[in-house]
């Protein structure tokens, strides 16, 4: 197994963890005031962002691990991808989905959370393959862990080092415009952690940074 395939399944056992405790074990009801505690905890990835990409009227949305696939619904024409086998539309790993999508298709991408494990070479593989996704125009929106994230780490997963200096070093390097600021922002809804913390670090800050970018 690759090392790029072992943070894949160690990615997919850390939240099934989690999953498990927080999510399955609850009714029907509570399982939708979770997923909506999800969307409001970053509020610059809440009602703002739904609105503004709904507003673009785009044909295809694709959420890059997409988790319990809580944007489905209130974001048009989105299909969520992910590795779980929980509530994605598509059960697959990010870093190739030719499978399932060609070349140049996609309007808007969500990577919220999703491209920030492991080392360069493997953002580098899943930032690629967002960048085939797009089409030209066409925008992602990202959050990722400041790269000060895990100093207290105890587990098997690693959070990539993610900067303003490497958003804007990526976005050269693969061809993206950068859209607006960079911004580094504190979640403000309190919910469980969706990561086991077994596989992480322990007292994890709840700091982000979001940023958006064009494909050239």
């Amino acid at each position: 197994m690759s090392m790029n395939s072992n943070i894949v399944e160690i990615v997919k056992k850390a939240f099934v963890s989690q999953l498990r405790k927080n999510y399955e074990v609850r009714d029907d009801e509570s399982k939708k005031i979770f997923l909506s505690k999800i969307v409001e905890k970053y509020p610059i990835n809440g009602a703002t962002m739904i609105e503004e990409i709904n507003r673009l009227n785009p044909k295809l949305v694709v959420d890059l691990g997409c988790g319990l696939n809580q944007y489905k619904g209130l974001i048009k024409n989105l299909i969520g991808v992910d590795v779980v086998g929980c509530r994605e539309d598509i059960v697959a790993d990010i870093t190739d989905l030719k499978e399932h999508f060609k070349d140049h298709t996609v309007d808007v991408v969500l990577a919220l959370g999703s491209i920030n494990f492991g080392e360069d070479d493997l953002i580098e593989l899943q930032l690629k393959e967002l960048k085939r996704l797009l089409k030209p125009g066409g925008v992602a929106y990202f959050r990722a862990n400041q790269n000060d994230h895990d100093k207290d780490h105890k587990g098997d997963l690693r959070y990539y080092d993610w900067s303003k200096d490497l958003v804007e070093h990526w976005a050269t390097r693969l061809g993206f415009e950068i859209i607006g600021e960079v911004i580094l922002a504190q979640g403000s809804a309190r919910i469980r952690d969706r990561m086991d913390s077994n596989f992480v670090g322990q007292r994890r800050s709840n700091i982000r940074l979001f940023w958006k970018w064009r494909a050239l």
